[in-house]
């Protein structure tokens, strides 16, 4: 099972679906919506840190497939962790249900706070896996 792929999509995906099916007066569900795709981010790394192997050096969960063949040149769709990335991806998941609860009060342009979380949360998880 792609673990990685799964955390790093995840929020991205919740982002597009909030867009999408969540209407914008509805900001009961809007913020459950988030705050729901948030802690199963944080479900998956934790899943993944049970997973790890604190005594093997090397990259963990490792994704590696090709992605676009040019003429003079490839590119990877390539994920891993190890024991720093472990800790910032559990750390960003884990900061992201907090962050979500304190803008609990936030009510002008909800909808797209909400998404711009989600996208910024994909975002750091990309840096890091």
């Amino acid at each position: 099972m792609p673990l990685l792929t799964l955390q790093l999509w995840l929020p991205a995906v919740g982002a597009l679906l909030i867009g999408v099916l969540v209407p914008r007066q509805a900001t009961r569900a809007l913020k459950w919506s988030a705050l729901g795709i948030a802690l199963l981010a944080l479900a998956l790394s934790v899943a993944i840190w049970a997973g790890f192997d604190a005594s093997n050096p090397t990259f963990q969960f490792e994704e590696n497939r090709p992605w676009i063949r040019a003429l003079s040149f490839s590119m990877n769709y390539h994920l891993a962790v190890d024991g720093i990335s472990l800790l910032l991806v559990a750390l960003t998941t884990f900061l992201m249900v907090p962050a979500l609860l304190g803008s609990w009060n936030i009510e002008e342009r909800l909808k797209e706070f909400l998404i711009t979380m989600l996208v910024l949360e994909t975002g750091m998880l990309g840096v890091f896996l």
